[in-house]
């Protein structure tokens, strides 16, 4: 949750990648403007913090990894996180094994 802060986002994401214990690399959600990047029209577009966590990892073997997502509100509070389809999708393509993400206080498997 403490890298979700890091976000300058109204809704803050963050994403760390592990594997045996170890953190592989991590990512925050950022303003991006890019057709190739997970966007929502209605909302500001935006590289998500899966996407810039697995961008950060190219060249790294994540089979059997775990993804950690959190979000959390402005005022620190924490919220659902729960990766998007491309994003899922994209980790799993790059072998991660299991998903864990910010449900309000706690975290879902």
């Amino acid at each position: 949750m403490i890298l979700a802060g890091q976000s300058e986002f109204k809704q803050r994401h963050g994403c760390i990648i592990a594997k045996q214990g170890k953190i592989l690399g991590s990512g925050i959600n950022v303003s991006r403007n890019h057709p190739d990047l997970c966007q929502d029209p209605k909302t500001q577009s935006s590289t998500h913090a899966e996407h810039a966590a697995l961008k950060s990892l190219r060249g790294v073997n994540l089979k059997g990894a775990v993804a950690y997502v959190a979000r959390i509100y402005k005022n620190g509070e924490p919220a659902m996180s729960r990766p998007c389809p491309r994003c899922t999708e994209l980790l799993r393509a790059a072998g991660v094994r299991k998903l864990v993400w910010s449900v309000d206080n706690s975290m879902a498997i």
